[in-house]
């Protein structure tokens, strides 16, 4: 027969080995328990319709940043034709003029007094067409910018970057069929 202390000592270390049970238990169902308040806290899934919202949501935006990029490039571009040109068609004028001048200083003392007059005559002639131009150029040219500043604000609620670079394209080649048929004629009347 075990003993007293043994079987006490039994005793103890089962009732404790329960309690150990009854804790690890205990501390399960409250996991359970939490986890079913979760669940039953948590929100659905949402609506088919709202997923789709939200992803055209992202898609319009997305595009939206798309066509002020392409908006942005637009815009660069053409500050930097126009500032190109600009500085190529004056040096070319610069020297053409500087150069025109320089024959006529230097041949001047050649010619006879009549064609001194008529050279004078010429280029007083010449000058002024080229003043005209270079002012008609200069308006052209700022109808031309109020133009695409027109382009720009029309295509700001645009969602098709088709459409914005149709709307660009279309103007510019209209523009530059009058504008190269009218350059031909100015520097061929002024030179």
């Amino acid at each position: 027969m075990p003993d007293n202390s043994t079987t006490e000592q039994l005793l103890q270390e089962i009732r404790d080995e329960l309690r150990q049970l009854r804790q690890a238990f205990e501390e399960r169902n409250r996991i359970i328990d939490a986890q079913y308040v979760r669940i039953a806290n948590a929100q659905p899934d949402p609506p088919v319709d709202q997923l789709t919202t939200a992803v055209n949501d992202l898609q319009q935006r997305d595009l939206q940043r798309r066509v002020q990029g392409m908006i942005e490039t637009w815009v660069k571009m053409i500050a930097a034709q126009y500032d190109k040109g600009s500085a190529y068609i004056n040096i070319i004028i610069v020297g053409g003029y500087a150069a025109f001048f320089g024959l006529w200083t230097t041949s001047r003392s050649l010619l006879p007094p009549n064609q001194v007059r008529w050279s004078a005559i010429l280029m007083i002639i010449s000058v002024s067409l080229f003043v005209v131009f270079a002012v008609w150029d200069m308006i052209r040219s700022t109808l031309h910018m109020h133009r695409y500043q027109y382009i720009f604000t029309n295509i700001q609620n645009e969602n098709d970057p088709d459409v914005i670079t149709r709307a660009f394209r279309s103007y510019e080649d209209e523009y530059n069929r009058h504008r190269n048929r009218l350059i031909l004629f100015g520097w061929s009347s002024t030179g």
